[in-house]
């Protein structure tokens, strides 16, 4: 499934575009800003349910709060759709570093 919408992402932000112009920047701007509220309830709940929170700490996690939805709905899914180019198309893990050289030339056959 998260390979499903990680390449369908780009084409629906392409449909936008061209379905609704530069209306879609204030549809998916809308639609972020909906995450963030999201984002921002869940964490209130989870600091009152949990009952363990200071001041100090909800100022050093709340640009992460900010940030997260933002982080893993657009910039995550890119490099996801980056990685799976790179493997589909150039096999970049059969010439990495990480396994052993037998390890890769077996695989290779």
């Amino acid at each position: 499934m998260n390979l499903a919408v990680t390449v369908i992402f780009p084409i629906y932000v392409g449909w936008m575009f061209f379905a609704y112009g530069l209306g879609a920047v204030y549809i998916l701007c809308f639609v972020a800003l909906i995450y963030l509220v999201l984002d921002v309830v869940s964490f209130t709940t989870a600091l009152r349910v949990a009952r363990r929170y200071d001041a100090p700490m909800v100022r050093v996690i709340g640009p992460y709060i900010i940030t997260f939805s933002i982080y893993n709905g657009i910039f995550m899914r890119f490099v996801r759709l980056y990685t799976y180019y790179e493997e589909w198309v150039h096999r970049r893990s059969y010439h990495d570093s990480y396994s052993p050289s037998r390890v890769s030339k077996q695989a290779l056959t």
